[in-house]
């Protein structure tokens, strides 16, 4: 080989050009890559020549070493829901009880509910009824004061007259008064 290493991503320590045929030891236990292709129609190509010192045990190891822990965990697939068999007497009456019992707490906490609702009901159609009162007292009251300040208006219109016409004879008294003292 030229020495380049493989264009196929594997862990960079098993990345490294072949050693000569006298440091080569055999290890029984690991089988070898392929260093050439038996294929007579790629040989030709450069860029298909693997290197030969890399196991086909450790590519696979080295594609999973990188992975966070997280990510190595599988799964659990789900578990189809197995058919149960038929309930016996006595766990299909404990299973009715149990639904009875529910049954009857949902009844009184709605018979609650009921009550509660009533009450919030009749009290607030006994706040309309006090509200309704009380908009028409307010009504009656502010037509009375309407009616008091167009009243008071009058009689101060009444008193500013009274007052003109009492400077009016004032001053005609006075004028009299100094045409007899001549």
């Amino acid at each position: 080989m030229d020495g380049r290493c493989s264009r196929i991503p594997v862990h960079s320590r098993f990345c490294r050009p072949e050693p000569s045929a006298e440091l080569q030891v055999a290890f029984p236990s690991k089988r070898k890559c392929a260093s050439k292709t038996s294929d007579p129609k790629f040989s030709g190509v450069p860029s298909l020549q693997l290197v030969s010192n890399v196991t086909v045990d450790s590519v696979f190891k080295a594609a999973n070493q990188g992975l966070p822990k997280s990510d190595k965990r599988v799964e659990p697939v789900p578990r189809k829901t197995v058919a149960r068999r038929p309930l016996g007497r006595h766990q299909l009456e404990a299973e009715l009880k149990k639904k009875d019992q529910l049954v009857e707490t949902l009844k009184k906490q709605l018979a609650r509910a009921e009550m509660l609702t009533q009450k919030v009901t009749e009290e607030l159609k006994l706040y309309c009824h006090t509200v309704a009162k009380e908009k028409e007292m307010l009504e009656t009251a502010m037509a009375k004061w309407k009616s008091v300040l167009e009243e008071n208006q009058r009689s101060l219109e009444k008193h500013s007259h009274f007052q003109a016409q009492i400077k009016e004879w004032t001053a005609a008294l006075e004028a009299l008064g100094n045409i007899l003292a001549m």
